[in-house]
């Protein structure tokens, strides 16, 4: 779906603030399940998982 169909339908202002708004909460989230990643892998080389 179109950015600015998704823009219209939320009511913003323009397609934007809508991917501003969406881009950096997808960031952030990416950041989270990475270091999740990496602390899981490290576990698991370390040998104290399970």
């Amino acid at each position: 779906m179109p950015l600015e169909v998704v823009s219209a339908r939320l009511g913003h202002s323009d397609a934007y603030f809508t991917a501003n708004t969406y881009i950096v909460t997808r960031s952030e989230r990416q950041k989270v399940a990475a270091e999740a990643a990496e602390q899981c892998l490290s576990k698991l080389n370390s040998g104290t998982v399970g």
